[in-house]
C-alpha cells in the first residue's frame, strides 16, 4: 500500500509542468499591446504638431494676405497719386513754357526749360530761369514742388513694388506649406485609424492571453492541491505504518481429549410381558383387473 501511495504522489508531481507556451503568448500579446502603444501615441504627437504647425501657417498666411492686401491698396493710391501728379506736373510745365516765352519775347532771352532726367533736375531749372528773368512765379515755385514729391512717390512706389512681390511669394510659400501639412495630416490620421485597429487586435490577443494565462495558474492551483492531499495521505499512511506493529502469528492451541463416563442401562420391569409372534401374517394384495400372462414366447 505504502508503494502505490508514493507512486501517485510522483504521478501528481509530473503533472506540475509549468505552461511556457501560455506564458510565452501572454508576454508576445504584452509587446504587440505595448509596441501599437507607442506607434500610436508617437502618430497623435506628431499629428498634434502638424496640426499646430497648419495653425501657424494659416495665421502667417491670412497676416500676410491681409498685408498684401492692404500694401494693394496703398499702392494703387500712390499710383492714382503719381498720375495726380504727373497731370499737374505737365499743366505747370506748360505754364512755365508760356511764361519763358513771355519773358524771351520780352528781353529775347533764350531761357531753355526743357526736358531733363528727373523731376528735381527740371524743377531746378526752371527755377534758374525764374531767377534769370527775374519774375516771381508762383507756377514754377509749384513745379518744383510737385516735381519733388512725384519723385518720393515714385520712390515709394518702387519699394512697395517690391515689397508686394515679396509677399505675394510669402503667401504662394504659405499656400503650399499649407497644402503639405494638410496632406501629411490626411497621412497621419490614417496611420493613426490603422494603428487604433492594431491595437485592439493586440489588446484581444492580451485578453485571450491573460485568459489562458489564469486558466493554467487555475489548473496550476488544482494541482498543487492535489499534490498536497496526495503527500498528506501519503504522509499519513506512511505515519500508521510506522506506528501500528505487525501481530506476529499465534500457534493454534493442541486439543485435549475429553472422557466422557459410560452411562448405567436400567431394566424396566413390565408386567405381563407379550412375546412376539415368530410367523409373520401374509397379507394378499388385491390388484385390479388382473392381466394373465402369455403362454406364446414372443420371438
Amino acid at each position: 500500500m505504502r508503494k502505490r501511495l508514493m507512486l501517485a504522489v510522483v504521478a501528481v508531481s509530473l503533472l506540475l509542468v509549468v505552461p511556457v507556451d501560455a506564458q510565452t503568448s501572454l508576454d508576445r500579446a504584452r509587446e504587440d499591446v505595448t509596441g501599437a502603444t507607442d506607434r500610436l501615441e508617437a502618430f497623435l504627437e506628431d499629428l498634434d504638431t502638424t496640426q499646430r504647425r497648419g495653425n501657424e501657417l494659416a495665421a502667417l498666411f491670412w497676416q500676410a494676405q491681409a498685408g498684401l492686401e492692404a500694401l494693394d491698396i496703398e499702392i494703387v493710391n500712390n499710383e492714382a497719386a503719381a498720375a495726380e501728379l504727373a497731370t499737374q506736373i505737365a499743366d505747370l510745365r506748360a505754364e512755365v513754357k508760356i511764361i519763358a516765352v513771355d519773358q524771351y519775347m520780352s528781353r529775347a532771352d533764350d531761357i531753355d526749360v526743357g526736358d531733363h532726367e528727373s523731376e528735381s533736375d527740371r524743377a531746378a531749372a526752371e527755377a534758374l530761369a525764374r531767377l534769370v528773368i527775374g519774375v516771381d512765379n508762383t507756377a514754377i515755385d509749384q513745379l518744383a514742388v510737385i516735381g519733388a514729391e512725384s519723385d518720393r512717390l515714385s520712390a515709394s512706389l518702387a519699394i512697395q513694388r517690391s515689397e508686394q512681390a515679396a509677399r505675394l511669394a510669402e503667401v504662394q510659400s504659405t499656400q503650399q506649406s499649407i497644402a503639405d501639412e494638410l496632406e501629411r495630416l490626411a497621412r497621419l490620421r490614417s496611420a493613426v485609424a490603422a494603428e487604433l485597429l492594431d491595437l485592439e487586435d493586440a489588446l484581444g490577443e492580451l485578453e485571450q492571453a491573460e485568459s489562458e494565462r489564469q486558466a493554467a495558474a487555475a489548473e496550476q492551483e488544482r494541482i498543487v492541491e492535489e499534490r498536497r492531499r496526495a503527500e498528506a495521505a501519503a504522509a499519513a499512511a506512511a505515519e500508521l505504518a510506522r506506528r501500528v506493529p505487525t501481530p506476529a502469528p499465534t500457534p493454534a492451541p493442541t486439543p485435549v481429549p475429553t472422557v466422557m463416563p459410560t452411562p448405567t442401562v436400567v431394566a424396566a420391569v413390565v408386567p405381563n410381558p407379550q412375546l412376539p409372534d415368530p410367523t409373520p401374517t401374509v397379507v394378499a394384495a388385491v390388484v385390479p383387473n388382473p392381466q394373465l400372462p402369455d403362454p406364446t414366447p414372443t420371438v
